[in-house]
């Protein structure tokens, strides 16, 4: 049931000007309608649920107020032990500030705290849930032992951006400096279904890139030994480590996956590597392409001939 807060307001008092009968009637115990005289409702809260002593202090009903219309109130009667009586037009109404308002709102808070989240100092611990916007204008931060910040959706994980002309939206990654360090940006994306954006690929759409530093592929943990007509492998691998047992031809290069991936070939032997034609190899200049001994050659795949194309 959701919680209704108690309202207040100061001073707040009148006088019985008619039960459920009409004004001028008295407020028989079984009434659940209050008049008030015309014009007092305003010196009460407009909404919300407040608290009425009808009658004299020590003796008289504590009443519970649900709703205010004007100068009439709906009242549940024989409140924190009182018991409902009959009060004549002219009996003394007040607003007070009793056990029972005091102790449903800490009751709330109560619920509150082991229920949806625990606040404790400076740290926020448990689950958010929201189908509306976050709004954390002091940042997100997961500390060490944390785990992380993970946005996920049905449809998007994570998207970082403004769609008010004139803002420029970006994304700052960072690290502390501490040489236990051993990158400062890491994105990983996850093996995807779709055949085009899984498969661990990041893509990024923008005009203009810049990069203040070395840009480094992921090379090939194994070496593997290639032999004539065998297949150097491009899948997943900016630098592909590949050696011999003497001089090699017929040699297939992997198709490539997108249009525009690259891949270097570092000969690790001191023996030459022949491709084989191009129909079979995916080289485009086929048994002209020869990586010599202790080289590297870069190939960059292109989707229109489906064939690799080399420095």
């Amino acid at each position: 049931m959701t919680y209704t807060p108690y309202q207040f307001a100061n001073n707040a008092s009148s006088t019985v000007a008619g039960g459920a009968g009409g004004l001028g009637t008295p407020l028989s115990s079984g009434d659940t309608t209050l008049y008030l005289p015309t014009g007092h409702g305003a010196r009460f809260p407009a909404s919300g649920y407040f608290m009425l002593l009808i009658g004299p202090v020590l003796t008289g009903e504590n009443v519970k107020v649900t709703l205010r219309s004007t100068d009439t109130l709906t009242i549940v009667r024989a409140q924190e032990g009182t018991s409902a009586a009959t009060w004549p037009v002219g009996t003394t109404v007040q607003q007070i500030v009793s056990a029972q308002s005091l102790n449903d709102g800490m009751s709330e808070l109560a619920t509150l705290d082991s229920a949806k989240a625990n606040l404790s100092g400076a740290a926020f611990t448990g689950a958010i849930s929201t189908t509306s916007t976050l709004s954390a204008d002091g940042g997100l931060v997961a500390t060490d032992g944390g785990g992380g910040v993970s946005l996920t959706a049905a449809n998007k994980g994570m998207e970082i951006g403004s769609t008010a002309a004139g803002n420029t939206p970006f994304i700052d990654f960072h690290s502390s400096g501490s040489a236990s360090n051993d990158y400062d940006v890491r994105l990983l994306a996850s093996a995807g279904t779709n055949g085009v954006n899984g498969d661990g690929l990041l893509t990024v759409f923008a005009t203009n890139i810049q990069l203040n530093g070395a840009l480094t592929t992921q090379q090939s943990v194994s070496v593997p030994s290639i032999a004539s007509s065998g297949t150097i492998t491009t899948a997943k691998t900016g630098v592909s480590r590949v050696t011999t047992g003497g001089a090699v031809t017929g040699v297939i290069m992997q198709a490539g996956a997108l249009g525009g991936q690259q891949c270097v070939v570092v000969n690790e032997s001191g023996n030459t590597i022949t491709m084989a034609a191009a129909a079979t190899s995916n080289v485009a200049d086929g048994v002209s392409c020869v990586i010599g001994a202790t080289r590297a050659m870069w190939f960059v795949w292109d989707t229109g001939t489906s064939r690799w194309y080399h420095s």
